[in-house]
C-alpha cells in the first residue's frame, strides 16, 4: 500500500475546505487545512503547492508561480446557500 499523501487545502471558506477534505480523505490522503496564505506558509515544508482560485487573469497565474506555487488551477467549486435556506423555510411553514 502506498504511503498516504499529505495535502494542504487553503481557502478562506470553511465549507470549501471541508468539501475538499471530504473528497480527499476517503482516498487515503492526509488533509491539512489553512484559512489563509499566512497560516498556510506556517504549515508548509517542502511540498508541491498547487493554487486553486477563482482568479482567471493571466497576471494572477504568473504572480502565483512567482511567489512559489508549483502549479495553478482555476477554481471548480461553487458554494450555494440561498436556494437551500429558502426551501427549508418553506418546508417549516407547511
Amino acid at each position: 500500500m502506498d504511503k498516504p499523501k499529505r495535502i494542504l487545502v487553503v481557502d478562506d471558506e470553511e465549507l470549501n475546505r471541508e468539501l475538499l477534505k471530504g473528497m480527499l480523505t476517503p482516498l487515503g490522503n492526509d488533509v491539512i487545512q489553512a484559512n489563509n496564505g499566512e497560516e498556510a506558509l506556517e504549515k508548509v515544508r517542502k511540498i508541491p503547492i498547487v493554487m486553486v482560485t477563482a482568479l482567471k487573469d493571466v497576471k494572477d497565474r504568473v504572480k502565483a508561480l512567482e511567489v512559489g506555487a508549483d502549479d495553478f488551477l482555476i477554481g471548480i467549486f461553487i458554494t450555494r446557500v440561498g436556494a437551500n435556506s429558502q426551501e427549508a423555510g418553506a418546508i417549516s411553514q407547511s
